[in-house]
């Protein structure tokens, strides 16, 4: 669950190797009903919008400044997030930022 301004987001789901973008109505119940176990506050609210994103993972998330590439300029790897990425973001961006010496 992320709460934003006028909304929160609930979601997802973990499904390796699925590249199926259609929404699912059954797991979107799945997601709202186990949201509203956690915070039963949820229960009153109705559902916006289902979308459904692929998010590419790996074991863990490259991030590192690389300064021998062959376009001959800095590039900072930033990638692998998965369903993560709105979690650690943040702090994905102040490593970059420390990476290219901006702090």
């Amino acid at each position: 669950m992320h709460p934003r301004a006028n909304d929160c987001v609930l979601g997802g789901s973990l499904d390796v190797g699925n590249q199926d973008v259609t929404p699912d109505p059954e797991l979107t119940q799945s997601i709202v009903e186990r949201c509203c176990d956690l915070v039963p506050q949820l229960a009153d609210s109705s559902v916006i919008e289902t979308l459904v994103g692929l998010r590419p993972g790996r074991k863990e998330v490259r991030l590192e400044l690389d300064t021998e590439t062959t376009v001959g300029i800095p590039v900072v790897h930033n990638y692998g997030h998965g369903g993560s990425g709105v979690t650690i973001g943040y702090g994905c961006a102040r490593e970059v930022v420390t990476a290219v010496g901006v702090l």
